[in-house]
């Protein structure tokens, strides 16, 4: 924000061409810890006059039409939703029943004022789920209200700042399923947002900074949030000449979408008219003076194409490179030198079926998409069936219960797509399928997503350094039979004994014991799938080699965990279990009942 020192009557030093008084001033002289709610009343107040003036020149009503003609559109979330003028034209536009539009922003003001306009609740909590917090560094934070949003109608308006962690608002997303399609009409920045933690976190230095943020945000949350075939509709406002804007528009957008699953369909120029009063929000640039110009409104409209295993895991492979170090930080230096050393070993791309190999005269391991795919959808059942057991387990009134169903988590959690995908991956490619969740490489680690990220790396290191075993004992890719199965053994062993010879007794060993029954339980799916091979041992012999290993005591949580997992994958309907068994018991029960599942051939 500018500094103090500047008399009222000095031009504003955001470079808005103001005079300060009618700028900055009342957000800067505001009270101590007032500063954001100054800032987002004086900007609900001045969009009022822009949104008035859109709405009369049917502009609003324009791009309703625009996304309803792209496609079946009936299912919107709309961000930075303001006063409501876009919502109430995409109501004009989406005929109920199955309707369902939502709007959000990170202004409680203009959420209280679209709520009058559409004559919604203008009490409801969710309008006001935000509150901004001074720190001692002079910047305010944003805390979201932990509660759960509890929403009910086919019109909803909820207070989201899209630039700040908000699990109940995600969560809420998860349980409502996909939209049709994600709109952003004009981002505005109120003028205390860059006195916020958002602002210092992006290095933003300028309005324009903030909304290309959001832009990037809305279109991160769009592959998230739209199924495939529907749309993303962003809008933003300039001055000039029409036809060299929207073709620069058009080439900017291309650029954005480069590396995202969307097909641009085109950008549109609706020219229309600014409000004459400097009272306003302004369209302005630091660098020309747009005096004269013809105001236009920019629509890029673009089809979300399916998304392809490789797109779905491309951030999970650039994060893969580290896991085998960080499997085991104790014996990193001895991996990068002992075993790599001089020319050391690569991870590499396939599009090769839903495996893992190594090329060992190439010092190479390969990852194919569809192998990351499945795994990835695997650790996504283990997590959410361990998250789930371990809390029933500790749950005083499940435990005096002789069983723990999970039978009713698995159906909820919709856990039989995961697992029914992850099969299909090692047939053939598929595109990934909607409602199953992306993976999410940059999840926070103590966030669901990042816990299960955090078992999936897991997995995935105990097969990487199982091809790196392949790697560092010269293996011979010309072999006999009964060579290349002895080959697997000594891989299997070279990543076992790496992860866990050095574990010790603690958490660290359960938690890396549970990553590696989760890479077996890979194993065992995709012989279930395929059946057995002739290059490879059985998927009981592995697992027979890799628990000797284990060493854990008889009340292991690890054990608890993979015997939970395990009857879940491959003997859910049995009732024949041990009564009250301790974890070493129901893991010795699991295991001989693999034995009778997956008998060697």
């Amino acid at each position: 924000m500018p500094k103090h020192g500047l008399s009222p009557d000095d031009p504003c030093g955001c470079h808005s061409g103001l005079r300060y008084a009618d700028c900055h001033m009342p957000v800067c002289d505001a009270p101590r810890g007032k500063q954001i709610v100054v800032g987002q009343k004086l900007y609900a107040e001045a969009w009022a006059m822009n949104a008035a003036h859109y709405q009369a020149q049917g502009l609003y009503d324009a791009l309703a039409a625009e996304l309803v003609g792209a496609g079946e559109v009936r299912r919107v979330l709309d961000i930075g939703c303001g006063l409501g003028q876009g919502l109430d034209a995409l109501r004009a536009a989406i005929a109920a029943p199955g309707r369902l539009i939502v709007g959000i922003d990170e202004n409680p003001d203009c959420l209280a004022g679209a709520a009058a306009r559409l004559g919604l609740n203008t009490g409801h909590p969710a309008l006001r789920r935000t509150k901004a917090e001074r720190q001692l560094s002079g910047y305010y934070e944003t805390r979201v209200a932990p509660t759960a949003l509890r929403l009910d109608g086919d019109l909803l308006l909820i207070n989201v700042d899209l630039l700040v962690d908000d699990a109940p608002f995600e969560a809420w997303l998860d349980k409502i399923g996909p939209f049709d399609a994600v709109t952003l009409w004009f981002s505005g920045v109120h003028k205390a947002r860059s006195a916020t933690k958002v602002a210092q976190r992006f290095g933003a230095k300028s309005d324009a900074d903030l909304r290309e943020a959001l832009e990037d945000r809305v279109m991160d949350l769009a592959v998230l949030r739209v199924r495939p075939g529907g749309f993303v509709h962003l809008v933003s406002r300039a001055a000039g000449d029409v036809e060299s804007l929207r073709q620069a528009h058009k080439v900017r957008m291309s650029e954005a979408l480069a590396d995202r699953p969307f097909d641009l369909m085109g950008v549109t120029a609706h020219p229309y008219e600014e409000p004459g009063s400097d009272k306003a929000v302004q369209v302005k640039s630091a660098t020309l003076d747009l005096t004269g110009n013809q105001n236009v409104a920019l629509s890029m409209v673009a089809h979300a194409r399916n998304l392809s295993t490789k797109e779905a895991t491309g951030s999970l492979f650039k994060l893969a490179q580290r896991t085998p170090f960080n499997i085991a930080p104790e014996r990193a230096n001895a991996l990068a030198t002992a075993v790599f050393g001089t020319g050391a070993c690569t991870l590499q791309p396939s599009e090769a079926g839903a495996n893992f190999y190594a090329v060992v005269e190439d010092k190479a391991v390969y990852l194919s998409s569809r192998g990351l795919a499945s795994l990835w959808c695997l650790a996504h059942v283990v997590f959410s069936l361990t998250d789930i057991a371990s809390r029933l387990a500790r749950a005083k009134e499940v435990r005096r219960l002789e069983k723990v169903d999970l039978g009713r988590a698995w159906a909820e959690l919709d856990l039989d797509l995961y697992l029914d995908y992850a099969r299909r991956l090692f047939h053939a490619e598929e595109s990934w399928p909607l409602p199953l969740e992306l993976p999410d490489a940059t999840a926070a680690s103590d966030a669901p997503e990042g816990r299960c990220n955090n078992l999936f790396f897991g997995a995935l290191s105990w097969i990487v350094l199982h091809e790196v075993g392949h790697v560092d004992h010269g293996h011979e890719r010309i072999a006999t039979a009964d060579q290349r199965r002895r080959q697997e053994f000594e891989a299997d062993g070279f990543a076992t004994a790496w992860i866990l010879d050095e574990a010790g007794q603690g958490l660290q060993r359960e938690f890396r014991v549970l990553m590696i029954v989760t890479a077996l339980a890979w194993l065992f799916l995709c012989e279930e799938v395929k059946g057995q091979g002739t290059t490879h041992p059985a998927a009981i012999l592995r697992f027979r080699e890799a628990i000797i290993q284990f060493n854990l005591g008889d009340r292991s949580p690890a054990l608890e965990n993979a015997f939970y997992l395990l009857k879940a994958l491959f003997d859910p309907a049995n009732p024949n279990m041990p009564r009250r068994p301790t974890p070493r018991q129901a893991f010795d029960w699991i295991a001989g009942r693999l034995e009778e599942l997956f008998p060697i051939r």
